[in-house]
Parts: structure tokens; C-alpha cells; sequence
């Protein structure tokens, strides 16, 4: 159905959308283009990028891990 301005007319949907998430943990700067691109096609979205300190007391020191965050809408 049109509206006034002739444009299609769609009804709200008041349906939250839902989400997956998943985790990567890597010690390694290497992993990341190729992968990302891989996780990309798959719908995956990269939210954060976490990294651990070497004092995990102090948080302070060289980062020795990165934590990649990453969501899709479920099916």
C-alpha cells in the first residue's frame, strides 16, 4: 500500500532484534586482515577490541593479548 507521498507504506515492528556474539582471543597482530574479511562474509561485525596488559593487577605494561568482540543478528 502507498502513502500520500507514494512511497510503500510498512507497518512498526516493536520486535527487538537479537544478537549472537563471539569471542576471539589472539597474541598475534597476523591473525587479523584475512580473518576479518573471512568473519566479515559470514555477517559477523567487530564491536571492540579488548587488550590485556602484561600486570594484570596494575593493568599496566606491554599488551600481550587482544580480545576481539564481535555480534550478528541471529537468524
Amino acid at each position: 500500500m502507498l502513502n500520500d507521498y507514494g512511497y510503500v507504506k510498512h507497518e512498526p515492528k516493536w520486535e527487538m532484534q537479537k544478537w549472537e556474539y563471539k569471542t576471539i582471543s589472539t597474541g598475534s597482530e597476523e591473525w587479523i586482515p584475512a580473518n576479518l574479511d573471512v568473519l566479515g562474509q559470514q555477517g559477523w561485525e567487530l564491536v571492540a577490541i579488548v587488550p590485556i596488559a602484561r600486570d594484570k593487577q596494575t593493568h599496566s605494561g606491554a599488551t600481550i593479548q587482544l580480545i576481539y568482540a564481535f555480534k550478528r543478528p541471529k537468524p
